[in-house]
């Protein structure tokens, strides 16, 4: 501890300068501190010249375990008639990795001006880093250091290639005190991100619960099917029925329907009843859902909404803003979305949820999530929007559907770091069918998402086709991902060869424990260019599998050897069996396999622990016809003189 708080204080702490930016962009910049040693916690009390208006300006790094949590506290002076407040943007700003000298830099960050997804870009050095980066892994020597900017009190913090800054979202702030961001420091970066997670989750810096005190809903274990790419906006309980004839005819078990966009009543963008589309759903969303249910056999049927009712919110003089008026708030956007106060909020949500479980909806998926910074920007600091919006949606989703939700298009810090009840978010972007080539940035989204996101979340991989050109990579990809497995195939576009490999001889698909991210040969290696095969694992108790990739424009040959795989006993003996090869592997962590695939090839290895008794040595096998199968429920013993 006293060589990590050393760390801490000569890298972090040392020539520190903060750049606050005022009312109407005056900049003021704070360099001359007194730093003090209070307890277990450093605190740099910055001097504050008169001409800055500020009454004081403080930073502390407090010590949770392994890891350090960096806060501020600060405030404008409180005279009459003082019209100095912090900037909405940017408020505070550092250039905090002044002094560390990375080889290699891994950063999460939201697509050009989206708040709705996250992806990696790999840098060597941070004056590279894009805007909006929310998330830090460092390789510096043997060294590697997690940074993870928090949303705490009334801002966010973020990274870009001027440094660190702290963000509340409106102007008019005269006080920004919170957590600002959780460093720790490990020999592998799986390490230092889990501990970062979880020291800074004990200490109460990240408030909200991390996956492993969430439960995934136990619907989530079946087989499911989403309208989406199938019918967009087109969906009608007739087109419904017909892919589920369809699904009947080839013995594909689907155990849920996500009914997505399209089913509401709406105006172009604008929600305008609570009710079903009457012209699509012509006897109604109950009739709809109980045929479902009672002639094809579907256990759960979920239903989509957006976070502010609609994309553009709820339509002026609709029925429903007659009827939901008092509790709906007119943002600086110009939209009628749910309003800033829990109370109204949960009313308007309740009452819309009601109504759906009364038809039988068992679900939902809630979209547009990361919307809330922008629709209530200089109304309040947004993060502290955020965290009234998910309160009150989440009361009403406990209440009325047991916390069974599809999180969605929420990857944003206000979002992931605002969520008190529900377990599942998505992990990326969303498939697109039609995108050339679109699995690859699909695959690096959720693979480099899983190493963060799945700290907090069950990951959703999102939905695929089955008759596609990436049909393989999709399935294998879902199959070792331990996200929920689903499809959104067209009416005759369900292949059955590439579904059933995903699922188990029971009629469930085989969640694995964790979500699939990179092995750590790939953790700081864009794979699109380094010659290099994309590699992702996961695990099952004891059990591992990995899926690799070719994301590259030619036939890559590389190497996969068990020392890459987190989690993995140096000592002990493995049997990894390669799917579409049908080849059997005895492995240590000392042995390599040489492997050479096309574009867009992939191969996948399940990985067993060699254990022996009196009769000798053998493995417990999984069913070797399906992709991943390391969470086969009904494993069967296999001694390795019958292997090898």
């Amino acid at each position: 501890m006293d060589n990590f708080k050393k760390y801490i204080k000569d890298v972090y702490l040392d020539g520190i300068t903060l750049k606050l930016t005022m009312t109407k962009d005056r900049v003021v910049e704070l360099s001359e501190y007194e730093l003090t040693e209070d307890g277990d916690k450093y605190v740099l009390n910055f001097v504050c010249e008169p001409k800055a208006h500020l009454d004081h300006f403080k930073m502390e790094v407090r010590f949770a375990g392994s890891t350090a949590i960096f806060s501020l506290d600060g405030a404008v002076e409180n005279e009459i008639l003082s019209v100095w407040s912090f900037n909405a943007e940017k408020s505070v700003s550092c250039d905090f990795t002044r002094n560390v000298k990375p080889d290699d830099i891994l950063a999460i960050k939201h697509p050009y001006l989206s708040p709705f997804w996250t992806y990696p870009t790999f840098k060597k050095a941070f004056s590279e880093l894009d805007i909006e980066t929310q998330n830090l892994i460092v390789r510096e020597g043997e060294r590697h250091i997690h940074i993870l900017p928090l949303c705490s009190g009334n801002f966010r913090c973020e990274f870009d290639g001027e440094g660190m800054h702290v963000t509340p979202g409106t102007a008019g702030v005269r006080q920004l005190r919170g957590d600002i961001l959780a460093l720790t420091v490990a020999d592998d970066p799986y390490t230092a991100v889990k501990a970062n997670y979880k020291n800074a989750r004990a200490d109460g810096a990240i408030s909200v619960p991390l996956k492993e005190e969430r439960e995934l809903p136990e619907m989530f274990a079946g087989f499911g099917w989403c309208t989406w790419d199938s019918f967009r906006h087109d969906v009608t309980a007739e087109k419904i029925y017909r892919k589920l004839d369809e699904f009947k005819e080839k013995n594909i078990p689907v155990k849920w329907v996500m009914i997505d966009d399209g089913w509401s009543t709406r105006d172009g963008w604008y929600l305008c009843d609570f009710a079903v589309d009457p012209v699509k759903f012509p006897d109604g969303l109950g009739a709809c859902i109980k045929r479902m249910k009672s002639e094809y056999g579907v256990e759960y049927v979920g239903v989509w909404h957006a976070f502010n009712g609609y994309w553009m919110g709820v339509k002026e003089g609709s029925v429903l803003h007659r009827a939901q008026a008092h509790n709906l708030f007119l943002g600086p956007c110009g939209y009628y979305i749910p309003a800033l106060e829990e109370e109204k909020a949960f009313d308007f949500w309740n009452t819309w949820h009601t109504y759906l479980v009364e038809n039988g909806v068992d679900f939902l998926k809630v979209d547009n999530q990361s919307c809330t910074g922008h629709l209530m920007m200089g109304v309040m600091p947004t993060p502290e929007a955020a965290r009234i919006a998910h309160r009150a949606m989440e009361r009403s989703i406990v209440k009325n559907f047991d916390g069974r939700v599809i999180n969605c298009m929420g990857m944003d810090m206000e979002n992931v770091f605002a969520r008190e009840f529900t377990a599942l978010s998505r992990n990326s972007d969303d498939f697109f069918p039609a995108k050339e080539r679109g699995f690859i940035d699909h695959l690096l989204m959720n693979a480099y998402n899983a190493i963060w996101h799945g700290e907090m979340y069950y990951c959703d991989y999102d939905m695929w086709w089955s008759r596609h050109e990436s049909a393989v990579q999709s399935g294998v990809l879902r199959a070792i991902s331990g996200s929920p497995i689903y499809v959104s195939d067209e009416i005759g576009g369900s292949d059955p060869d590439y579904i059933m490999p995903t699922i188990g001889d029971d009629g469930y698909v085989m969640l694995l424990d964790g979500a699939a991210a990179p092995t750590f040969d790939c953790m700081y290696t864009d794979c699109r260019t380094s010659g290099t095969l994309m590699k992702v694992w996961n695990r099952s108790g004891e059990n591992f599998a990995v899926a690799l990739f070719n994301v590259d424009d030619g036939i890559v040959a590389d190497t996969f050897s068990l020392s890459t795989v987190p989690g993995i006993d140096k000592d002990a003996d493995y049997v990894a069996y390669e799917y579409f090869s049908k080849k059997y592997y005895r492995l240590t962590t000392k042995d390599s396999v040489d492997i050479s695939l096309a574009p867009d090839d992939t191969a996948v290895f399940s990985i067993y622990p060699v254990q022996r008794d009196g009769e000798g040595e053998y493995v417990m096998l999984g069913n070797c016809d399906k992709y991943v199968p390391i969470a086969d429920k009904n494993k069967t013993r296999r001694n390795l003189a019958e292997i090898f």
